[in-house]
């Protein structure tokens, strides 16, 4: 009989971070962008692209104008300091988020957020109090439901409303022939 130490364990433990970028780290996670390609789409290395996620410090405006247009979202979104707020987020590589992807999403901003909160189909249906034809119609037809269920959710993420609710968030590199094209 093999003898495991106390301090090893036989599965590894989940990871836990403090994510201040809530934008960026939704987008990086709807569109299945790890940060190790995200900092070569830019030209920067991965502890850069760590540090605009959990640190909050914000890119130089090249860099800014880069991640603008791989997430075809402005940059006032993605790096605006008010948007800032420290959660706590633990990767869970079990999680099945599968829901979010049986079709094309539209709104990839809230879908990114409820990915990071941890919210699946029926948790959000529940906490927000939405049936899943309107929560269908938010995420991936990007229509408006009742504007007070829609007041709700972007009071929660404290986003405003017109922001939350728009088609930010398509991850479009430039790629040609499996090559990253440098601007």
């Amino acid at each position: 009989m093999i003898s495991i130490p106390d301090k090893h364990h036989k599965f590894r433990s989940l990871t836990k971070w403090k994510v201040k970028n809530r934008i960026l780290m939704g987008l990086l996670l709807v569109n299945d962008v790890p940060l190790s390609l995200l900092a070569e789409y830019i030209g920067v290395t991965h502890r850069s692209v760590s540090h605009w996620i959990y640190d909050g410090t914000i890119p130089k405006n090249k860099n800014k104008s880069k991640v603008e247009s791989l997430f075809d979202t402005p940059t006032n979104i993605i790096f605006n300091e008010s948007y800032f707020k420290e959660i706590d987020y633990t990767y869970n590589s079990d999680q099945n988020f599968s829901i979010y992807n049986d079709h094309e999403i539209s709104n990839k901003l809230l879908t990114g957020l409820l990915i990071l909160y941890n919210f699946n189909f029926r948790k959000t249906m529940t906490f927000f109090d939405i049936n899943r034809k309107n929560l269908y119609k938010l995420i991936y037809l990007n229509f408006n439901i009742d504007q007070d269920k829609m007041n709700d959710i972007a009071k929660y993420f404290s986003i405003q409303k017109n922001i939350l609710f728009n088609s930010y968030g398509d991850f479009k590199p430039k790629v040609s022939s499996k090559k990253i094209i440098k601007n």
